[in-house]
């Protein structure tokens, strides 16, 4: 009834060298400054695949937004010798900036929101950069929700030129519908009722029942219960919040 355990050991290899290839934008030292301190030391997937996405993210900044950078695996194993193979790409512009699914909101105010822009004799670059458009993107989400669209959605879709040189960006929204706060109620952990009443607590808030549940004045709201209690001395207070969505169809939202 009784199982042998082996225990199988296996010293893990350590690097012996360091080297990229096919990098011709960017020399090997600025690469080098992204890799980091690796010959000498043991191997790691998770430090080499942070390597190299670091070395991506720097040619992205560059507008090399298809960079790939990967691990040449047989040099490796058997040699010892970390390999990041370099496929730059070419450089990509923005040519033109849309937006699609924007039915309530200009196209004027959402391009007041992001920074990506189209190259141009002011923006000469004007490069196509992901991590900015990922900004760009939580930017637009945090204008509609600061205007009550709290279900909107929004992403982007790139088309780029035939030669990758060039590329359109759409920012593409799902609206919803402005959403109304219905209701406020507030809810006690045991022993804080007799601090303030859930009347005081609304009247606090600068989000009210009846208006537009906007983003912005929600989070002012629990500043202000929080900053209430922390003035009476409760220093670890502690204010959470929960939506509860109508059932009935329409747009309203009990706080």
């Amino acid at each position: 009834g009784g199982v042998t355990l082996i225990y199988t050991v296996r010293p893990q290899r350590v690097i012996t060298a360091v080297q990229t290839v096919g990098n011709t934008v960017l020399d090997d030292p600025d690469l080098a400054r992204e890799i980091g301190l690796l010959e000498g030391t043991a191997v790691d997937r998770t430090q080499l695949d942070r390597a190299a996405r670091r070395i991506e993210g720097l040619y992205r900044e560059e507008g090399y937004y298809n960079a790939l950078v990967t691990i040449d695996e047989k040099e490796l194993e058997e040699t010892g010798a970390v390999v990041f193979r370099v496929r730059e790409g070419v450089r990509t512009v923005i040519t033109a900036i849309r937006f699609v699914g924007n039915n309530s909101i200009g196209d004027d105010e959402l391009d007041g929101q992001i920074e990506s822009n189209v190259k141009s004799l002011i923006f000469r670059k004007g490069l196509l950069d992901n991590d900015k458009l990922e900004d760009d993107v939580a930017k637009i989400v945090k204008y509609y929700k600061d205007r009550g669209y709290i279900d909107v959605r929004v992403g982007t879709i790139i088309t780029p030129s035939q030669d990758g040189t060039e590329a359109i960006v759409e920012f593409v929204s799902e609206e919803g519908s402005v959403s109304i706060l219905r209701d406020v109620k507030v809810v006690y952990a045991d022993g804080d009722e007799g601090v303030y009443t859930p009347q005081q607590l609304v009247g606090l808030m600068p989000l009210k029942p009846g208006s537009i549940y906007r983003d912005e004045l929600l989070r002012r709201s629990l500043e202000a219960v929080q900053a209430a209690y922390v003035k009476m001395g409760y220093a670890d207070v502690k204010v959470s919040r929960r939506e509860l969505r109508a059932q009935d169809g329409t747009n309203q939202v009990d706080l």
